[in-house]
């Protein structure tokens, strides 16, 4: 067995005199202020509301679901212009509320991803707490379909 030496690895400091004073102010000066980082909407990608793609789902009513995967579901969407998208409705639990910058900067680093194999973003929605990701509408199913078709 091997013993190790405590004395000598741990440098511990005293608690501070003053109760209330729970750090060392020329300690604070020392170290960089952090500066939060502001994240502009993707320009590649179009910002739709929560109601704009309630409408155009139904109300994401389970007529226009198309699948579920691991992080929410994905619903047909049917807009005024004849256009169909697919919407996936990120699960809460995947992703929580708080975290609307966090989201803005994925939907920004998806929109990069541009691949013959990959479904295009074409647009994103992130109000009320609700995050969503606009895609592509494939006719064809899903991936899941085709990787296993039915005989």
């Amino acid at each position: 067995m091997k013993t190790f030496e405590t004395s000598a690895s741990i440098n511990l400091k005293p608690p501070p005199m003053d109760r209330h004073k729970s750090f060392d102010e020329d300690e604070l000066s020392k170290k960089p202020a952090i500066v939060k980082k502001t994240v502009t909407s993707p320009a590649n990608v179009k910002s739709y509301s929560i109601a704009d793609l309630q409408i155009s789902t139904g109300s994401f009513s389970i007529d226009h679901l198309v699948g579920e995967g691991s992080f929410g579901r994905v619903y047909r969407a049917q807009f005024d212009d004849g256009k169909v998208l697919a919407v996936k409705k990120i699960d809460s639990s995947v992703l929580p509320n708080d975290l609307s910058e966090e989201f803005t900067e994925i939907v920004s680093n998806i929109s990069h991803l541009h691949h013959p194999n990959v479904t295009e973003l074409v647009g994103y929605c992130s109000e009320y707490g609700q995050h969503l990701l606009v895609y592509e509408f494939h006719r064809n199913g899903s991936l899941h379909d085709f990787l296993n078709p039915t005989f």
